[in-house]
């Protein structure tokens, strides 16, 4: 399930824009690296680079709310402003980071476990 979470994370990280709904692709690496980090004690420095990925593409849903409650005195919107910054794309790049690390850890423990059966 690794590697089908880290090639849909690739397509996205190859799309020309990062449109909102393009992000339903990464929803089950989320849930795979959720489930895997937050079963077990421990992991804080991961678990925070993950909930940072997580806030960095996420954001931009509650920014549209607060477009409209608080408009910036400029004319570009806070949505805009994530998206010159570009947000999404460090957000994307720091799952791809935890994704190949933990698919390296459980790779490993998968080879050894064949090794010993």
């Amino acid at each position: 399930f690794f590697e089908i979470s880290i090639v849909f994370a690739l397509v996205l990280l190859a799309a020309p824009h990062t449109q909102v709904y393009y992000f339903i692709l990464i929803l089950p690496a989320y849930l795979l690296l959720f489930d895997h980090l937050f079963s077990k004690p421990g992991n804080r420095f991961w678990k925070g680079l993950l909930t940072l990925s997580y806030l960095l593409i996420g954001f931009r849903a509650p920014l549209r709310i607060l477009d409209r409650i608080l408009p910036l005195p400029f004319a570009c919107p806070y949505i805009q402003l994530t998206n010159i910054l570009n947000f999404p794309f460090y957000g994307l790049l720091l799952l791809l980071i935890l994704l190949a690390h933990f698919y390296r850890q459980i790779g490993a423990v998968c080879s050894g476990e064949k090794e010993n059966a």
